[in-house]
């Protein structure tokens, strides 16, 4: 990580959605809730993105 990233909101809410959205998939899972796998696949989609936007503020701060 460095500075950029960390002064990124987008960045902060995407990684913020991810650990609530992953929080809510084992929830759901624990009480025998069919609804865990979309939580989950919407977790991953968010947290891929959010990587992309990091990888994308990282280099371009570089060049």
């Amino acid at each position: 990580m460095n500075w950029p990233v960390l002064k990124d909101k987008k960045w902060w809410i995407s990684f913020l959605l991810t650990l609530l959205l992953s929080i809510t998939a084992i929830l759901l899972a624990a009480f025998e809730n069919e609804f865990w796998v979309l939580a989950l696949i919407l977790s991953i989609s968010v947290s891929a993105v959010g990587v992309k936007r990091a990888t994308t503020l990282t280099y371009k701060t570089r060049e």
